[in-house]
């Protein structure tokens, strides 16, 4: 007989599912309920993930902070290049969870350095922040993009596994601020990444 202890899990504090509700789903999949209301809404495919992460790069304003190391999708990392050469003063934290998956991101992180020097008070302030957390029994994976209004948090795929195309918008200044913080956190710990030589040393794991 499977014993499955009864649990809660909650986004932002608000009750999301119970371990029952999931047997009672008679279904192997994972399954979101996501507070009703204007802060918050599910997506869950592919283009409606991505187009929310490329929403929030677009209209940063402050400061975009951008965590994980899985990024591949050229649309999203563009933006985040495009908003850098639009807005000058506009604030950037690139924290990576583990070294870049892909060539696409590494040299993404490239093109960052080539954009902003981080030692460069150009505007009065340090505007680009490059970081890895190294320590991923201490600091698990974990991926979001949010600025100063919005964000989205990718979740485990609702479709299959190894899928990365579920995640929760964020619409909410509170929320998002939040995050920002959780980011900068985040840095503070981290091994930096802010000349070409660290960039270059760092392996591609696929």
């Amino acid at each position: 007989m499977l014993l499955i202890e009864r649990t809660a899990w909650t986004v932002q504090g608000q009750p999301v599912v119970t371990s029952d509700e999931l047997l009672a789903a008679d279904r192997e999949e994972l399954l979101y309920e996501v507070p009703a209301g204007d802060r918050m809404r599910l997506v869950r495919s592919v283009d409606d993930l991505q187009a929310a992460m490329i929403t929030v790069a677009r209209e940063a304003r402050e400061c975009l902070v951008a965590v994980g190391s899985r990024s591949r999708d050229a649309g999203y990392l563009d933006a985040i290049e495009q908003v850098l050469k639009e807005r000058p003063r506009l604030v950037h934290y690139r924290i990576l969870v583990g070294p870049p998956h892909h060539l696409v991101f590494k040299n993404h992180l490239f093109r960052l350095l080539e954009l902003r020097d981080p030692a460069s008070r150009e505007h009065g302030i340090q505007t680009l922040f490059m970081g890895m957390v190294e320590d991923l029994v201490r600091e698990p994976e974990r991926f979001f993009v949010a600025n100063e209004r919005s964000a989205v948090i990718t979740l485990p795929s609702l479709n299959t596994a190894g899928y990365f195309d579920t995640g929760i918008v964020v619409d909410h200044p509170q929320e998002a601020q939040g995050l920002l913080q959780h980011a900068k956190a985040l840095y503070y710990g981290t091994t930096r990444l802010e000349d070409a030589r660290a960039v270059q040393a760092l392996p591609v794991l696929r």
